[in-house]
C-alpha cells in the first residue's frame, strides 16, 4: 500500500447480480418478519378485547344474578355478544359468545343463610 492506494493489479471480479439478489433476499426476509409481527400483534389485540368483553359481560350478569331472583337457566343478549347461563346447585355456569369465540366462566354462589327466629324463645 503506497500512500493509501492499492498497488496490486488484481481487481475483484464478483458479479453485481449475485450481490443484488442477496440484497433483495435480505430485504424480503426483513419485510416478511415485519409483516408477521404486525399480524401477530393485531390478532393478539383483537383476542384481548374479546376476552375482556366476555369477562365484563359475565361479571355484570353475575352481579345481577346475585341481586335479583332469576330463573335457573336462560340467556341474555348484550351489544357485544350473547350470554347463556345455568345454575347447577351452588355453581353458576356462564357461557359468553363474542363474535366467533366462546368463553365459559363458573362462579360459586353464596350459600343461603337461614334466619333463626329468636323472638319466641324469650318467654
Amino acid at each position: 500500500m503506497d500512500n493509501g492506494k492499492f498497488t496490486h493489479k488484481r481487481r475483484h471480479k464478483g458479479g453485481i447480480l449475485l450481490t443484488a439478489l442477496l440484497f433483495v433476499q435480505l430485504l424480503s426476509l426483513m419485510l416478511l418478519l415485519v409483516l408477521e409481527n404486525s399480524r401477530t400483534t393485531a390478532l393478539f389485540y383483537t383476542k384481548t378485547i374479546e376476552t375482556y368483553e366476555a369477562r365484563i359481560m359475565s361479571e355484570l350478569f353475575h352481579a345481577e344474578f346475585l341481586q335479583n331472583e332469576l330463573a335457573d337457566q336462560g340467556s341474555r343478549l348484550y351489544n357485544v355478544g350473547k350470554l347463556t347461563y345455568e345454575r347447577q346447585g351452588q355453581r353458576l355456569q356462564i357461557e359468553c359468545h363474542v363474535k366467533s369465540r366462546r368463553f365459559t366462566f363458573a362462579f360459586l354462589l353464596p350459600e343461603e343463610e337461614h334466619e333463626i327466629d329468636t323472638d319466641d324463645q324469650e318467654e
